[in-house]
């Protein structure tokens, strides 16, 4: 093998490979596609998130924030730069995305890119000591929960 057939060959099998590297990110995002409407998910009884808490709800893609005021809100927890799961974020009190670096303040407002849009939140109620979350129904940011005396 002559040495310029061994570089036309290592060239397209770079190329090959940069293409399928770039490709497959491109295929998945195509065919990404929104999963069913969720019906309504049982967060945990109130008394689980004490006031000043920012707890996820166990097996869902929802956190549910218990100001230091005592209101509450149900925040989804997708990333609305492409919809990754969010992780806390300790040090801002808010979340982050760990798919490409998104930062949300505690609010779920967008504070880094490249998520411009602000998280959707969730329509939220008590029934007997229970908050009840609905992601199939948002909300505007800054509707809250107030649990009557006792019920957190």
């Amino acid at each position: 093998m002559t040495r310029r057939s061994f570089l036309g060959r290592a060239w397209r099998a770079g190329a090959a490979l940069g293409t399928s590297l770039l490709a497959l990110p491109l295929v998945r995002f195509a065919s990404w596609q929104a999963g069913p409407a969720q019906a309504a998910v049982r967060a945990g009884p109130a008394s689980a998130f004490p006031p000043g808490s920012r707890l996820p709800v166990a097996g869902q893609p929802l956190w549910i924030v218990h100001e230091a005021g005592g209101d509450l809100a149900a925040v989804l927890g997708r990333c609305t730069h492409l919809g990754c799961p969010l992780e806390s974020d300790p040090s801002s009190g808010g979340w982050r995305c760990p798919c490409h670096g998104s930062r949300f303040d505690p609010s779920g407002a967008a504070v880094h890119g490249p998520a411009t849009r602000p998280l959707p939140h969730a329509a939220l109620w008590e029934e007997d000591g229970v908050l009840w979350a609905d992601p199939a129904h948002p909300v505007p940011a800054g509707t809250r929960l107030r649990l009557e005396e006792g019920g957190a």
